[in-house]
C-alpha cells in the first residue's frame, strides 16, 4: 500500500515532468525538422482526407503507429499552430508515462531500494536531455519508448 506521502512525491515528478514537457510550448508553433515531423503529420492527413500527397511525397515511411495516435488531434484541432502545441502537450503526456513504466520496472527490479530512491532514479532517467529534447518536437520517438 502506498502512503498519502509517496503518492504526493509521485504526483510531484509527474507534474515536474509534465511541466518540463511543456516548457517552451508558447514559442512552438510550427515544425521545425522537415520531414521528421512532416511525416507523421500528413500521414495522418492523409487519414482526415486531406490532401497533403506533396508533402508524402518528400518524406520518408516512419510507421503509422504515432500517425494513428496524432489522427484525433488532426481532427479535432484545425488549426496548424494548435494542433502542433497539441502535438507537443501529447508528447509530454508520453514523457510522464516513461517515468510511470520505468518506476514499475524499477519496483521489480531493485526491490530492495525505497519507492522514493527508486522514483528519484526514474525521475532523472525521464529527465535524460535527449528525452525532454525529444518531447519539445512532433516526432514519433517519444511514442516508440
Amino acid at each position: 500500500m502506498i502512503d498519502k506521502k509517496t503518492k504526493l512525491i509521485k504526483t510531484a515528478f509527474i507534474l515536474i515532468i509534465f511541466l518540463f514537457g511543456i516548457s517552451f510550448l508558447d514559442k512552438m508553433v510550427m515544425i521545425r525538422l522537415g520531414t521528421d515531423e512532416m511525416s507523421p503529420l500528413s500521414v495522418a492527413a492523409y487519414f482526415t482526407g486531406l490532401d497533403w500527397r506533396s508533402l508524402l511525397r518528400m518524406s520518408g515511411y516512419y510507421s503509422y503507429g504515432y500517425s494513428i495516435i496524432i489522427y484525433p488531434l488532426v481532427c479535432i484541432l484545425r488549426n496548424p499552430q494548435l494542433l502542433y502545441q497539441g502535438i507537443i502537450v501529447l508528447d509530454s503526456i508520453f514523457l510522464c508515462f516513461i517515468f510511470i513504466i520505468s518506476l514499475e520496472f524499477a519496483k521489480k527490479l531493485k526491490s530492495e531500494l525505497s519507492e522514493i530512491q527508486l522514483m528519484l532514479i526514474c525521475f532523472v532517467v525521464t529527465l535524460y536531455p535527449a528525452n525532454v529534447l525529444r518531447t519539445h518536437y512532433a516526432i514519433s520517438v517519444q511514442s516508440e519508448f
